[in-house]
């Protein structure tokens, strides 16, 4: 049995002895189930043809089959409806697909083989069906669709499409799986199983039923502005971490083949805002801050790429060299870099009395209250030259996507009327009559947008984890030590310190005792969380909550200092839809009165 899921099957050779087909392409790949039948149909293009054929494929003994006359509709409705749709991101287009959909719907199809314009078809009455089922899979949740439709080109997975009936136990399996999630699709076919997974991109709800729509992030990457970057480069590497990265994609998920990685340096030339000098450029550490018209002078072309990527707005420019194995790394080294420099200008122009009390002459410093200025920082806007090839990147590592503004809709106006309670929690807060526990919570929603706003990675972790604390900080547990071990530690530890006072003097004691006594009866957060949890019967599995509780071991973790810190944003980006989840939650049991 060949896995109509997998790679390989675009692989193999589909020769079809018909019009010109003995020499073509497999472009896309349709699998169909339904209750407990599946279909599988092939998209072929001919070699350096804008033509293509429709036939089944039977992939348990892999061999072409025709389509069946009665299912031809349903097939073409479905193949138009993906092309002219947002997900079709493999740019195939079959001229006319409307027109040719509605010439097959109409005229009587012929058996063996119809065409018509660019298109044609593989056709019988036989029925040519396998048995087996379709199953979803999220968060922990099992759910099987009355009908699904997988698309796939040779990279994968392109579009999904999911109908479920609107039966009270799939609506509520549905409710509770998450959509930020990857949806896990199982075929079961003569006892064996094939998976795929997808990312969910939109839920409809119909008279006759519920529909999820699945991509992959190449459809994410479709809204993506291309125009922030321009490179020229004879590697891949550069310009393809430079658009992978900028979209959520971790370095060590990027793997390019036939091309080796090799160190090299680069040249890092990064605008400055808000920092003006007086003479052509001023050196910090390995940083070198340059006038404009001085790095045109250094750097011949620059000029040219300066003004074309309107880069007119700036004055000064911060330059370094570093070594990375592409353009984008070295970007992030530099600014690094860059950024550390400016971290210092700005502590020794903040605190006057230290440049007052360190400077080398005797004489006190002459300052200005009124020279006030705003503070110096690195623009989104990057310039990266390869100093021993020909490879440059000008790119902004701000304004990537498109603009996608939230649409307050009917739909969405809807959504406020069915929780009206949620907009009397509004009310109450706007006429002051919220009570303590009202203010903790409207706290951890603003500490949890602050993070959702945030662009910066730790930013991020620190406002959810402040988040954290003002939403479980009334949140009553039992004590997290009994009494009676609390007592029995205390009298255990002040006799061991007596008894061993030539090494414990009454300093040494007294540190320890101001460590190891105090708040033994206050739970710590985790315990805190976690009662919350139980107390609300929050759906969350434990590999959420584990998932959740990364982003407080990255708090830990930068807080106390440490070096070499990986954050990975996906655990952030869980941590906050939990945590918004868990104010609803709290919100909804204050207005129930719990």
């Amino acid at each position: 049995m060949m896995n109509p899921l997998e790679s390989p099957l675009f692989l193999n050779s589909y020769s079809v002895s018909y019009n010109g087909f003995e020499n073509n392409d497999l472009v896309l790949s349709m699998l169909y189930s339904k209750e407990t039948i599946i279909l599988h149909y092939l998209v072929l293009k001919q070699k350096n043809k804008e033509n293509y054929m429709i036939c089944g494929f039977d992939f348990i003994r892999g061999s072409i089959i025709p389509v069946e006359i009665r299912n031809i509709g349903s097939v073409l409705r479905n193949l138009r409806d993906f092309l002219n749709s947002e997900y079709n991101t493999i740019n195939i287009d079959i001229e006319s697909i409307d027109e040719i959909v509605e010439h097959f719907e109409k005229e009587k199809i012929k058996k063996g083989f119809d065409t018509y314009k660019s298109l044609s078809i593989m056709t019988s009455t036989q029925r040519n069906i396998i048995s087996g089922s379709c199953e979803t899979y999220s968060n922990g949740k099992l759910i099987r669709p009355h009908k699904s439709l997988l698309i796939s080109n040779r990279s994968g997975l392109v579009f999904g499409k999911f109908e479920f009936k609107s039966k009270q136990d799939i609506v509520q399996g549905l409710k509770n799986i998450h959509l930020s999630e990857d949806w896990v699709i199982r075929y079961w076919i003569n006892g064996s199983s094939i998976e795929s997974a997808g990312t969910i991109y939109e839920v409809k709800k119909g008279t006759d039923g519920i529909t999820i729509f699945l991509s992959s992030f190449i459809h994410e990457l479709s809204k993506k502005k291309m125009d922030f970057l321009s490179y020229q480069s004879p590697d891949p590497h550069s310009p393809v971490q430079a658009i992978l990265r900028s979209s959520g994609i971790l370095k060590e998920q990027i793997k390019i083949e036939g091309f080796g990685k090799k160190f090299i340096p680069y040249l890092v030339l990064l605008p400055i805002e808000n920092l003006l000098l007086d003479n052509s450029e001023f050196g910090l550490g390995v940083i070198t801050f340059l006038t404009k018209d001085h790095a045109f002078d250094m750097y011949k072309g620059f000029e040219e790429k300066y003004n074309h990527n309107l880069l007119g707005q700036f004055d000064t420019f911060a330059q370094t060299i570093v070594e990375s194995d592409n353009a984008y790394d070295a970007y992030l080294l530099g600014r690094q870099k860059v950024q550390d420099a400016i971290d210092m200008i700005i502590l020794l122009s903040k605190n006057e009395r230290v440049y007052s009390f360190y400077n080398l002459g005797n004489e006190l410093n002459e300052w200005n209250r009124l020279r006030l200025y705003q503070n110096p920082k690195c623009s989104s806007l990057y310039y990266i030259e390869n100093i021993i090839g020909l490879e440059y990147i000008l790119g902004d590592s701000k304004n990537t996507w498109e603009n996608n503004s939230l649409s307050v809709d009917s739909q969405f106006e809807k959504m406020f009327r069915e929780l009206d309670w949620f907009e009397e929690k509004l009310h109450k807060k706007h006429d002051g009559q919220h009570s303590i526990l009202d203010k903790q919570l409207f706290n951890a929603l603003k500490w949890l947008n602050r993070s959702w706003k945030a662009e910066d990675i730790e930013d991020k972790v620190i406002y959810t984890n402040i988040s954290m604390e003002f939403l479980v900080d009334k949140i009553e547990t039992a004590p997290f030590l009994p009494d009676e071990i609390i007592r029995e530690f205390k009298k255990l530890l002040k006799q061991l310190l007596k008894e061993q006072s030539n090494t414990f003097t009454e300093e040494y004691s007294q540190k320890i005792k101001d460590k190891s006594l105090g708040k033994l009866k206050d739970p710590p957060l985790k315990i805190k969380m976690q009662t919350l949890i139980r107390q609300f019967a929050i759906p969350i599995t434990d590999e959420d909550f584990s998932k959740f509780w990364k982003v407080r071991d990255y708090r830990n973790d930068l807080v106390h200092g440490k070096n070499e810190l990986q954050i990975n944003p996906e655990y952030v980006l869980i941590a906050n839809i939990l945590l918004g989840e868990f104010i609803v939650y709290r919100l909804r049991s204050m207005e129930e009165g719990d």
